[in-house]
C-alpha cells in the first residue's frame, strides 16, 4: 500500500472514530426547550434508562452537591430504599433594569427561580419533577439616588403578567377615542385663542397616546424575555441533571 492510499485509510479511520465518540457523548437523553411546558406551576417528565436505580440515585446526589454547593442545605428528603430525592432549589435569573420619569427613577430587579425538585429512580426509568415553581423578585427602587428595597414572590402567571400592560391599553383606547372626538369638532366658529387651546389639547393627547404605545411595546418585550429566560433556566437545569443521572462513569 502506497503512502497516498495509507493516508486515505487513516483519514477514514479518524473520521469513523470521531463519529463513534460523538455518538457516545450523545447517548444520554435530552429535552428541547420547546418541551418545557409548565402547567399549574409544575413540570414533570419520565425518561427511559437502563442504569440501575442505585446508580441513578448516586449520580443525582453528586449532581445536587455540584449544582447547589451544599447538599444538606437543599435536601428535603433522601429515600435510598425507594431511590428518591427531594430538593429545594434556587437559581438566579437575569437581572432587569428600567429607567423612568426621564431618568429620575431607576428600578433594578433581581429575580430568583424557586422550586421543589423531585427525582424518582427505577432500574428502567427515572422521573424529574419540578413543583411549586415560583419567582422571587428583590426590587431596588432608586428615586434621585435614594434606594428603597422590596421583595415579592410570584407564581409563573404573575411573573409573566404585568398589570401595567392593561393600564397602557386603557390609556391607548381612551386617547384614541378622545382624539377622534377632538378631530371631529368644527373649528370654523373658534377664535384664535380657542384654536390654540384646541391644537394644544390634540398635541397633548397624541403625545399621551404615543407614550402609552411605546411603553406597552416595551412591557410586552419584557414579558417575552422573562418567558425565554425562565424556560432557558429550566431547560439547562433539566438537561444537566439528565446527563449526570445517565452517566456511566465508574471513576
Amino acid at each position: 500500500m502506497c503512502i497516498k492510499d495509507l493516508t486515505k485509510v487513516m483519514k477514514k479511520v479518524i473520521w469513523l472514530f470521531t463519529i463513534v465518540i460523538l455518538n457516545i457523548n450523545m447517548l444520554h437523553a435530552q429535552i428541547g426547550i420547546n418541551e418545557i411546558n409548565i402547567e399549574m406551576d409544575s413540570f414533570s417528565k419520565i425518561f427511559s434508562n437502563t442504569n440501575p436505580a442505585e446508580t441513578k440515585l448516586s449520580n443525582a446526589k453528586e449532581w445536587v452537591a455540584k449544582t447547589y454547593g451544599d447538599y444538606k442545605a437543599v435536601l428535603q428528603l433522601e429515600d435510598e430504599a425507594n431511590c428518591k430525592l427531594i430538593i429545594k432549589g434556587i437559581n438566579k435569573l437575569p437581572s432587569e433594569q428600567s429607567i423612568e420619569a426621564k431618568g429620575a427613577i431607576e428600578i433594578i430587579r433581581h429575580p430568583q427561580l424557586r422550586y421543589t425538585l423531585t427525582i424518582d429512580c427505577k432500574d428502567d426509568k427515572y422521573r424529574i419533577k419540578l413543583e411549586n415553581i415560583r419567582v422571587e423578585i428583590k426590587q431596588l427602587f432608586y428615586v434621585i439616588g435614594s434606594p428603597t428595597t422590596s421583595t415579592r414572590t410570584y407564581n409563573i402567571d404573575e411573573f409573566y403578567f404585568n398589570e401595567d400592560i392593561l393600564k397602557c391599553e386603557t390609556t391607548i383606547n381612551e386617547s384614541t377615542t378622545q382624539l377622534k372626538l377632538l378631530k371631529a369638532q368644527d373649528t370654523n366658529s373658534m377664535n384664535k385663542k380657542e384654536i390654540r387651546a384646541y391644537r394644544k389639547e390634540i398635541s397633548n393627547e397624541e403625545e399621551k397616546l404615543a407614550t402609552a404605545q411605546v411603553q406597552k411595546e416595551k412591557l410586552e418585550k419584557q414579558k417575552e424575555i422573562r418567558m425565554i429566560n425562565l424556560k432557558k433556566e429550566i431547560y439547562n437545569l433539566v438537561n444537566s441533571l439528565i446527563k449526570s443521572i445517565e452517566s456511566n462513569d465508574n471513576f
